[in-house]
């Protein structure tokens, strides 16, 4: 009994490289230096630069713009000590609801 073989060739596609969007990667970044700024005293090894690029790694991972404001809220309450408890996500995400 004879085997059958296919074969498909498909061209060689470039990688496809996401790019963030400027403006929610910088309402973003904003967000997290304005609440670093204020918990830490302006702490001079604060790199922006850092905070610019994780901010644009969150957009292009997030779905969602509200998802990544809602990170960035999370983030604000890591970052000033305060406990990040279902109650507070829930109310900070009843808020932003409410807001829109």
């Amino acid at each position: 009994m004879a085997k059958t073989y296919a074969a498909f060739y498909l061209p060689q596609e470039e990688p496809v490289v996401p790019v963030a969007n400027e403006k929610e990667a910088q309402n973003l970044a904003s967000t997290i230096t304005g609440v670093w700024n204020k918990a830490y005293n302006y702490v001079t090894n604060l790199d922006e630069n850092d905070i610019r690029n994780m901010t644009g790694n969150m957009n292009i991972q997030g779905g969602a713009y509200f998802t990544q404001k809602y990170a960035a809220g999370a983030l604000s309450k890591i970052i000033n000590g305060e406990p990040v408890t279902n109650k507070t996500m829930l109310d900070s995400l009843l808020n932003t609801y409410a807001r829109l």
